[in-house]
């Protein structure tokens, strides 16, 4: 039995605002279309990176800005890791129970679009 991945971003797709906090869900289906309990996997990565250079500007890992909630993965990059604007790759994955990366869950073009940076606190 393959695997096949569907992921839902619940806020603005593709696209960050620099400055503001990022959050979205992934969901792992099998070739059926069944949700897969991620709690079978002992790690999840969530890394944005440089186009050119593949150096990450924010990484998440499992217990530290993602977290399983029911059947989703739920993805938290906080808003000062978005420091940067511009277009960057973005990349999910897995790791199984033998301690096996898989293959990305998804790896894309992500656009962090300027904003101006305002002091919430004052």
């Amino acid at each position: 039995m393959g695997l096949k991945y569907d992921f839902h971003i619940v806020l603005t797709g593709s696209t960050a605002y620099q400055h503001t906090d990022y959050t979205f869900d992934v969901e792992v289906l099998d070739d059926d279309g069944v949700v897969i309990d991620p709690t079978i996997y002992t790690d999840a990565q969530y890394i944005i990176g440089h186009v050119d250079t593949g150096a990450p500007i924010s990484r998440q890992s499992l217990g530290d800005g993602i977290e399983v909630v029911g059947q989703l993965f739920k993805v938290r990059v906080p808003r000062e890791d978005l420091k940067h604007s511009g277009t960057f790759l973005e990349q999910f994955v897995v790791t199984d129970s033998i301690g096996d990366v898989l293959a990305p869950v998804f790896q894309r073009r992500i656009r962090i679009k300027s904003v101006m940076k305002w002091n919430y606190n004052a």
